[in-house]
């Protein structure tokens, strides 16, 4: 991949791939992932740190898009339920993410 093709969010997805897959989130695996060198990450990261709230970030504006897309036009009971029930299916379906984010502390590199 070329520094021109590299970009934050292909960096974040790449880790939240790796999260998913259990792998360990490194530099060194996020680079091998995207066929870069690892320092090429420390324009878009200071360090792991940085990353982990990047992905805690992207993973809350997921969920609350898909809160706002579900929750339009409800009030109330309903709306209630229906907020419970798609928080529930959003960290069922992203498990390991899901924990990762729900650990990621400020300070914290997991």
């Amino acid at each position: 991949m070329t520094s021109r093709t590299l970009n934050k969010v292909k960096i974040i997805n790449t880790a939240m791939a790796l999260i998913a897959q259990q792998q360990p989130l490194t530099f060194s695996n996020i680079s091998r992932r995207l066929d870069i060198h690892s320092q090429a990450l420390y324009n878009y990261f200071p360090d792991v740190t940085a990353l982990n709230a990047s992905i805690d970030e992207a993973y809350n504006a997921d969920l609350l898009a898909k809160l706002q897309q579900q929750l339009l036009g409800l009030s109330g009971e309903e709306a209630v339920l229906k907020f419970a029930f798609v928080c529930r299916q959003y960290a069922l379906e992203r498990f390991k993410l899901t924990q990762f984010v729900l650990a990621v502390r400020p300070g914290n590199s997991s």
